[in-house]
């Protein structure tokens, strides 16, 4: 839905948005306590709910007028009347920071609730002007910048989320967690995981929030470095972000356990719930995942591998040094692909130097192997390298290496894997967390799409789910221990997830299974079972 502003105002056409989403309820509460349900809504295009809200907070009354001229302070652009740049009055300064958190974040650089970009080289001059309204306090200037960065750029997450930490702040006392995220070579896989989150704090908040109280997201940047994952984690557990309920992230196993320990060690522990880390010995009282372990995504290839496709003997590609994510699917893999009654003949390391693709794949199907499929599992930095692995396969010399089957781990689901790849790559099969062409995930792709106008990734669904999930361990009066304690009883019903449910194990696993997908005529596809 397009707003119009020649044709209505603003006030009429929230009206008919709230009309709309009225049909839909949004119950998240584990047991039958009636303060416990949240009240949701339909997934939206950005400007439509964004840009109506902004318009009617920046009017100050229930309608917009519109006119030829705009009141003093104010300037035209298209056509409509916002505050100009550099003109942010101090005077409506709404302090709703706790006690202990005031200010911090200009000390933290890679911390934000909106005080900051985190991605300068993403220009947005709404954003930036947002960002200094909100740096003084003054967010009902704020809201109005950041809905129009929203509009400017509906792709980028980082807008929305600051958008509704404006509105929040407007509202008083909100509800905060942090999202820890990769940014920097990884800039594409952090805007994946804030998608996810951003959907579904603007859907909690453009419902009402809980007993009037909206979400508010401090993001968080460690760069994929353990190091500044720890950092960062000592940081959220401080007194000085004491307001923060709960912890979504971090991206890599790497990065996830360095920082566990001080979440789960803390004074005050805080939960921390990971969309991406897949590593299956990552443990703690506090930790939670919404995407499958290494152990069932290990399983399934080597039930795929020796029951579906009947080979007995495969060669393995991994990082064997510092590779908590790598060698831990290799280790899963192995473990049921021998109970299966299969081989791994050999386990190259994508780290050896001076590396000898052709001369590996060779011996790989010599008499002494004879490897019938090479399993490609990198670490997210080695997936070129697992890349030329697959192209000396096409274009090997030995029709043995050019026969053997290719498949692979999560990581090596992205665009650069089907860019870089072109016609070696046809027939890759990869297990995945989620794909949105699985039965089960298709609406929430489709709506999830009307959003950010494309495609969205599987770490986008589980950093919406653990969201959801967290949402849903909200309470009146919460704190780290409640939100804690709740979460273990989380179950939400497909409807509010990206497909499936979501519940945990009583070892804060969740219970899913991945999905595989195909490489066929460039796209990734759905495995179709045989």
């Amino acid at each position: 839905m397009e707003i119009k502003p020649d044709r209505i105002s603003a006030l009429r056409r929230l009206e008919e948005i709230k009309s709309f989403e009225s049909s839909r309820n949004y119950h998240s509460g584990s047991n039958n306590n009636s303060q416990d349900k949240l009240k949701g809504i339909p997934l939206k295009t950005i400007a439509a709910v964004a840009g109506t809200i902004a318009l009617v907070i920046v009017g100050g009354i229930g309608f917009y007028r519109w006119s030829n001229s705009c009141p003093a302070g104010q300037q035209k652009v298209n056509d409509r009347c916002v505050v100009e740049p550099h003109t942010v009055q101090e005077n409506n300064i709404t302090n709703n920071i706790s006690q202990g958190d005031n200010n911090t974040s200009r000390d933290d650089n890679n911390i934000s609730r909106g005080e900051r970009t985190l991605f300068p080289t993403i220009p947005n001059q709404y954003r930036d002007q947002g960002i200094e309204a909100f740096k003084q306090g003054n967010y009902e200037q704020a809201v109005n910048y950041f809905a129009q960065a929203v509009q400017y750029n509906r792709n980028d997450p980082e807008v929305l989320i600051y958008y509704n930490n404006a509105l929040a702040r407007q509202e008083g006392s909100p509800f905060t967690f942090a999202v820890v995220v990769p940014v920097g070579s990884k800039q594409d896989i952090a805007q994946e995981i804030l998608r996810g989150v951003a959907l579904s704090q603007n859907q909690f908040n453009a419902n009402g929030g809980f007993n009037g109280q909206l979400l508010e997201i401090v993001v968080a940047n460690d760069a994929d470095k353990p190091e500044e994952a720890k950092k960062i984690a000592q940081q959220l557990v401080d007194d000085k972000y004491k307001s923060v309920l709960a912890v979504i992230g971090h991206n890599t196993s790497n990065a996830t356990g360095a920082a566990v320990y001080e979440y789960q060690n803390a004074s005050q522990p805080l939960a921390i719930i990971s969309p991406t880390s897949t590593n299956s010995q990552l443990q703690g009282t506090t930790f939670f995942r919404t995407v499958p372990s290494n152990l069932k995504e290990g399983q399934q290839l080597a039930e795929y591998i020796r029951n579906q496709l009947g080979l007995t003997k495969v060669v393995i590609f991994y990082n064997r040094d510092q590779a908590l994510f790598s060698n831990d699917l290799r280790e899963q893999f192995t473990k049921k692909f021998e109970q299966l009654g299969g081989q791994v003949v050999w386990n190259i390391n994508l780290t050896e130097p001076k590396l000898d693709v052709n001369q590996k794949l060779n011996e790989s199907v010599s008499q002494q192997y004879q490897a019938q499929a090479a399993l490609l599992f990198p670490e997210s930095q080695y997936v070129s390298t697992a890349l030329e692995i697959v192209k000396v396969k096409a274009n090997s010399n030995n029709p043995k290496v050019r026969s053997l089957k290719l498949l692979g781990s999560s990581t090596l689901y992205e665009n650069k894997t089907l860019k870089e790849g072109g016609n070696a790559i046809e027939g890759l099969i990869l297990s995945l967390p989620w794909f949105r062409e699985a039965p089960q995930s298709k609406n929430f792709a489709q709506k999830a799409a009307q959003q950010w106008g494309g495609k969205i990734s599987w770490s986008t669904a589980t950093s919406y789910d653990a969201t959801q999930a967290l949402i849903q361990a909200l309470s009146s009066n919460p704190s780290r221990a409640t939100v804690l304690q709740r979460l273990r009883r989380v179950n939400l019903s497909p409807q509010h997830t990206s497909g499936n449910p979501i519940q945990f194990s009583p070892e804060e696993e969740i219970q899913m299974e991945p999905v595989l997908i195909k490489v066929e005529k460039g796209q990734f596809k759905i495995l179709q079972s045989n």
